[in-house]
């Protein structure tokens, strides 16, 4: 399974940097029009849910565990410079951002209860007029999104939580599961109004907690950044120094803005509003979360004793709670349960959101979407008890099939469209 997703990496890696460039030339580079991309935030929209309802949504589902962890592990497998790496290939990745975004506000489609819903899945039927491509792609969501990153958050908030609270470990577990549930079963409405208030607030915790490490050792993050980017440029290993370097950042990079995968497409069509403000609007989100939540993280890790710890972290979330102890001392346990349970419970309400309109969009057999709910909760009782080692291999795979999918899509529909 390592090979295979290596292998599948690095060939997602190669298409995905060569057609942000194509992207970024034909579309004028989007991610540097900065007036835009602001002001797109002001945009007006004819539905009850408004551009930053939908911004919220997916910035809910990036800035999750992955902004914490997924730091982590590349920092593990891809050294410091990785880190330069997620910087540079999110600008350049997020012209596709753009475009899919763009296409899911326009090819959406309304539902008979007047919220609308659309993505990769229905501009790929729409558009293309190929069935079984976008119907792999529903799956592959409900498969990696709607069930596997639930699983993720909930490993992660049970890890985290035995190693933070004295509390029996079974009674964790179920206290996870009924939150969990209590997010999955409640209405589209309520899980904007939710993410409405969780969102903000997790993003501001997050900047304080490193604001006040930023002006304690300003010397010491001057030399992590100066690091970063000197370790960037490291040729002396080239086969596995600087090139692995540049996979892992591009991997991570897709993880972290979810650019390529097509969820940006699935939130934006929540709105109706103009098509080419939400393509700047999810730039913006790419941004918030590169920028600002991971490369708040990054210096958390590497401005404490995290090489101590690099082999006992097996998801990264343990590199990340060991840091957060350094800097924080025994307080410090309640400050990363309190960011992880704030962001793995956001991507888990958006996590169910894609998987839930990717199966309405294959079926609208109302046992199965029940059949559905019930598996997920199953699945996430299960997770809380196993290794996420596992898991995170599958999504990886599944997640490098989705980008594949619709890089395809949303290159052979500008092709189509711009004739």
């Amino acid at each position: 399974m390592e090979l295979i997703n290596k292998l599948l990496w690095e060939v997602t890696s190669i298409i995905i940097i060569l057609v942000s460039i194509w992207f970024s030339m034909k579309l004028k580079w989007p991610q540097f029009k900065i007036k835009k991309i602001i002001s797109s935030l002001a945009s007006k929209s004819s539905n009850d849910v408004s551009i930053i309802d939908s911004l919220l949504m997916s910035l809910s589902s990036r800035i999750g565990v992955g902004s914490i962890a997924g730091i982590a592990l590349a920092i593990k497998y891809g050294g410091i410079g990785s880190i330069f790496w997620i910087w540079i290939i999110t600008l350049l990745i997020s012209s596709i951002s753009y475009i899919e975004s763009l296409y899911g506000a326009k090819y959406k489609e309304r539902q008979s209860d007047n919220t609308y819903v659309g993505g990769p899945h229905h501009y790929i039927k729409t558009i293309l007029k190929n069935k079984k491509l976008a119907a792999c792609y529903a799956v592959l969501i409900v498969i990696s999104y709607g069930i596997g990153f639930i699983c993720i958050q909930a490993n992660t908030v049970s890890v985290v939580s035995n190693m933070s609270l004295d509390l029996n470990h079974h009674l964790i577990n179920f206290i996870i599961v009924l939150t969990a549930m209590y997010c999955l079963l409640s209405n589209t409405d309520k899980k904007s109004k939710i993410l409405g208030k969780i969102v903000p607030i997790m993003t501001g915790i997050y900047l304080l907690l490193g604001g006040w490490i930023i002006v304690s050792h300003p010397l010491l993050i001057i030399n992590i950044v100066n690091k970063i980017i000197k370790t960037a440029f490291n040729f002396s290993s080239l086969g596995g120094g600087v090139v692995y370097s540049i996979i892992i950042g591009m991997q991570r990079a897709i993880f972290s803005t979810e650019v390529g995968i097509g969820t940006s497409a699935i939130s934006s069509a929540m709105t109706v509003t103009d098509e080419e403000n939400n393509g700047y609007v999810q730039i913006l989100g790419n941004f918030i979360t590169t920028f600002i939540i991971c490369s708040i993280t990054a210096i958390i890790i590497l401005s404490s004793n995290y090489e101590q710890y690099m082999n006992m972290s097996t998801n990264g979330i343990e590199l990340a709670y060991f840091a957060f102890r350094y800097h924080f001392g025994s307080i410090g346990n309640i400050f990363i349960l309190v960011c992880i349970v704030l962001f793995a419970y956001s991507t888990i309400i958006s996590g169910f959101y894609y998987g839930e309109s990717s199966l309405q969009f294959l079926t609208k057999n109302n046992f199965i979407k029940k059949l559905y709910k019930f598996s997920i909760i199953i699945f996430i009782l299960i997770s809380t008890y196993v290794s996420a080692t596992t898991i995170w291999a599958l999504i990886d795979v599944a997640v490098a099939i989705l980008c594949l999918i619709n890089i395809y899509a949303i290159t052979k529909i500008y092709k189509k469209t711009n004739n």
